[in-house]
């Protein structure tokens, strides 16, 4: 946490580039989401005051905060976002990968015979293979006219 969110290394670029391609792999950002709730709920050694210290509530307001971290002994200020941050970051990762194993699963020729082509998406005939109730209407708009 002290080298991506620390308060004298954001202005770097390498380390913001570095931190979003941590941020777009799920364990990176499940393993940072659960660290800062530990951090918030669980009973843990204090070193700014250098005892135990137990852990408080973790709700919905600790969920959406983006708090700062003081680090007496060292000086240091980091400035992690928020843990919801990180869920979103999961879900929306999540939603990619489905979609490019969709679409990769398509065009990339398998066992089950050819390929599709690079656009498949774009055409007509290939939602109206997923979704054939679709052309059952179409065929019965085109006979009643």
């Amino acid at each position: 946490m002290k080298l991506f969110y620390a308060e004298n290394m954001s202005w770097r670029f390498y380390i913001k580039v570095i931190t979003w391609c941590l941020e777009c792999t799920p364990t990176y950002s499940f393993s940072v989401a659960f660290g800062l709730m530990s951090l918030i709920a669980s009973k843990r050694f204090n070193y700014n005051t250098v005892n135990w210290v137990d852990g408080t509530h973790f709700g919905y307001e600790e969920y959406i905060w983006e708090r700062t971290i003081v680090v007496k002994t060292t000086h240091d200020v980091m400035h992690p976002p928020s843990v919801r941050h990180f869920v979103r970051n999961i879900q929306e990762t999540t939603v990619f990968f489905v979609i490019a194993f969709w679409y990769f699963d398509h065009i990339l020729s398998s066992n089950r015979g050819v390929a599709y082509p690079l656009l498949f998406p774009f055409t007509k005939s290939y939602w109206l293979s997923v979704f054939p109730f679709l052309r059952k209407e179409e065929n019965l708009s085109e006979e009643e006219v």
